[in-house]
């Protein structure tokens, strides 16, 4: 079964919303720790609210353009994807920090 790009926006604002929970509380304090939360927040309440309101909250055309709650993170998500898959986990941290801190 094909994933949304709703669905997938979901999980990974799940995901980043779970590791900075779990992290530290001297992490927890950093000033990047709580922007990335913060824009990981608003992505979860964002695909959450849109059942019926799809096109007004998510502005997606595939290979083209990605527009979540008025932000647009196409390039940013690419980045982050590129690095997970193709150079590991630990070069993904960087483009991941720049996409949800696009959000804050």
């Amino acid at each position: 079964r094909r994933k949304t790009m709703q669905q997938g926006l979901k999980e990974l604002s799940d995901a980043v919303e779970k590791v900075f929970a779990a992290a530290s509380p001297t992490c927890q304090q950093c000033t990047g720790t709580s922007i990335i939360r913060q824009g990981a927040r608003k992505v979860r309440h964002l695909t959450r609210k849109m059942v019926v309101d799809y096109g007004t909250y998510i502005k997606y055309e595939a290979l083209k353009s990605l527009e979540v709650g008025g932000v647009a993170v196409h390039g940013q998500l690419n980045s982050f994807l590129g690095a997970w898959k193709l150079r590991g986990v630990r070069e993904a941290g960087t483009p991941l920090g720049i996409l949800f801190q696009r959000f804050s």
